[in-house]
């Protein structure tokens, strides 16, 4: 069963105890942009990062109207600000894959995965930003899609967040690393 409706900006938004995580807009693109050309981010996938903050905008401004969404695949992402300042301290990507998974003896299976990945500047690394703003974004998105898979990308250095995950009961994905980011599986409930 394929994606159905979007929810709209207000939906997407959320207060948590230290953060605003709403979804990006062109009003963003500077302190985006800034971010994600961070020297200490620069292991991230050059294809990843827009040319100029113009291009983030652009990017927003798609993001905003959902205009790269379809019935099989979803793409989020919010602003992580300071309550109270409202400085920028992160972004988070949320990407929706519908599929099948094909199996031997039986029809296939319908997949719904939920991929998270966080963006968190240096200089607010390891304040726990990322889970806060990811319990927030998935206590809506889980439900809203029916997610039935769900995957985690972590950087391969950030060892605080893979054991947390791990006591969690997460498993790495072997040889799926892909610039600096390991796939951690955070559950599967798909019937194989």
């Amino acid at each position: 069963m394929p994606f159905n409706g979007e929810p709209t900006d207000d939906e997407l938004t959320f207060a948590t105890e230290r953060l605003t995580v709403r979804p990006i807009a062109p009003d963003d693109a500077e302190d985006a942009y800034a971010l994600l050309k961070h020297p200490a981010l620069e292991f991230l996938d050059p294809n990843f990062i827009p040319k100029t903050a113009k291009a983030y905008a652009e990017f927003a401004e798609r993001a905003q109207t959902r205009t790269d969404n379809d019935e099989q695949f979803r793409l989020y992402q919010w602003a992580l600000r300071l309550n109270g300042s409202g400085e920028m301290v992160g972004l988070m990507s949320a990407d929706l894959r519908c599929s099948d998974r094909l199996r031997l003896q039986a029809a296939p299976v319908e997949v719904r995965e939920m991929e998270t990945t966080a963006y968190i500047h240096p200089d607010h690394q390891h304040n726990g930003y990322a889970p806060e703003a990811d319990a927030a974004i998935s206590a809506f998105i889980e439900p809203r899609f029916e997610v039935n898979r769900r995957v985690a990308q972590i950087r391969h250095d950030n060892t605080g967040v893979q054991s947390k995950v791990k006591e969690e009961g997460a498993e790495k994905l072997p040889g799926q690393t892909q610039h600096g980011y390991e796939t951690w599986v955070l559950y599967d409930g798909v019937d194989n």
